[in-house]
């Protein structure tokens, strides 16, 4: 009940005119059919690398407190026309509560974390900023900026947050470019472009190899400034539809790496153009509803889409106190002990 909703053909594409265009019905990632699985569990941590977020009545009991890099300090509402603010309601805003628009994920936790000063910054301060949100425990990692030269601070950065199980979602750049900005055109993060609402790729988007998958970045309803809205373009935000969709996949199964989560978007992308993976749209269209769809429950201990007695042999064999949480499915209640 959402009195946006209708204008936001990323998550419902009924062919309505947007940015003076009419959309392709169904050219959508299928929001609606995620969101009958879950709208989200509560205990997921998304840390938006960005400008900032501002207190939006959508999200604002959710915002965790963050870190400005540039000032070294706590100060981290938006400091750049809204940036940041945009892409946390794509990621975030709450859903089906009579207000402005709706996110993807309607419970998950933000973590800001200012990486411009106050609109641009170097490579180093978004590595210093993935060093923090990896310490401080974020399960993703939204980059919705990009860079060119790939420096030696960001890419150890990136291996450090790799190797923590920290997944990281990056846009491609809006350059027209056949090459990826960084941090998207390293293999540990899942690179993004955008794509139209006539499912076709926007023209700005770079491409190239290493591109992941594309998500709608056209004309994309968002939260702006404190109470407002606004409709915003870019790559920046086809990213956090696909960090929302991970999210989403997280709620349903705390319990996914980061390597899982990317496996599932990747192959249940819609191909887009029919022919398998390219350098222009890579897998194809985010589809939320495919991947959330495929993640099996908890209590699937064995992978096997059963929950059976084979499961239950698998938590009796870790009764007890657990290991390190990547390595112990069988607690389910993440309390640390299987019980």
């Amino acid at each position: 009940n959402d009195p946006l909703f209708p204008l936001q053909w990323a998550l419902e594409n009924t062919g309505q005119v947007v940015g003076g265009v009419a959309g392709l019905p169904g050219a959508d990632i299928a929001a609606l059919e995620a969101w009958s699985r879950t709208t989200g569990g509560g205990d997921v941590v998304v840390a938006v690398l960005d400008s900032g977020i501002n207190p939006h009545p959508e999200f604002a009991d959710r915002i965790l407190p963050g870190l400005n890099v540039p000032e070294d300090s706590d100060a981290t509402e938006d400091v750049c026309a809204s940036h940041g603010t945009a892409v946390s309601g794509i990621l975030a805003a709450a859903g089906d509560d009579g207000l402005g628009i709706a996110g993807l994920d309607w419970t998950v936790r933000l973590l800001p974390v200012v990486v411009v000063d106050p609109c641009a910054g170097p490579e180093s301060y978004v590595a210093e900023a993935l060093v923090f949100a990896t310490d401080a425990g974020a399960d993703i990692a939204n980059m919705s900026l990009q860079y060119f030269a790939g420096s030696s601070a960001l890419r150890d950065a990136v291996l450090y947050a790799h190797a923590a199980g920290v997944l990281m979602v990056a846009a491609t750049g809006n350059n027209s470019a056949s090459a990826l900005a960084y941090p998207a055109a390293w293999p540990e993060t899942i690179a993004v472009g955008a794509s139209t609402n006539l499912d076709g790729r926007w023209a700005s988007s770079n491409t190239g190899e290493g591109i992941s998958l594309v998500a709608p970045g056209v004309s994309i309803r968002t939260t702006n400034g404190f109470t407002s809205y606004s409709s915003r373009t870019g790559t920046s935000f086809a990213v956090p539809h696909v960090s929302g969709t991970a999210s989403l996949m997280l709620a349903v199964n705390p319990w996914l790496d980061a390597s899982s989560i990317r496996e599932a978007i990747e192959s249940t992308a819609a191909d887009l153009p029919p022919g398998g993976y390219d350098l222009f749209t890579g897998f194809g269209r985010l589809d939320a509803a495919a991947a959330v769809a495929g993640v099996p429950a908890p209590g699937d201990l064995d992978g096997n889409g059963i929950v059976d007695g084979a499961d239950l042999s698998i938590l009796l064999g870790s009764w007890g106190i657990c290991p390190p949480r990547e390595t112990c499915p069988a607690d389910i209640d993440r309390d640390g002990v299987v019980d």
